[in-house]
């Protein structure tokens, strides 16, 4: 997809909602998620696509390491 000129985003490795769990797991999720599909793409990720995408699901907690990750929702 990413050779035929497709964006490919990251989302996270195994879909929990972020709000629910700490910020290293948030951390842990979001690196491993954008690292692996890094490398399986050849090239940077730079979106996300948040979990479920509700309110309840996103805390301010996560800001910071979109930032740090260079990552935009």
């Amino acid at each position: 997809m990413a050779r035929g000129g497709m964006t490919v985003g990251s989302h996270t490795c195994s879909h929990e909602l972020l709000s629910t769990l700490s910020e290293q797991q948030q951390l842990d999720e979001l690196v491993t998620s954008k690292r692996l599909l890094e490398e399986r793409v050849g090239g940077a990720i730079t979106a996300l696509s948040y979990p479920v995408g509700l309110p309840e699901s996103f805390s301010g907690e996560v800001l910071p390491i979109l930032r740090t990750e260079k990552l935009t929702c």
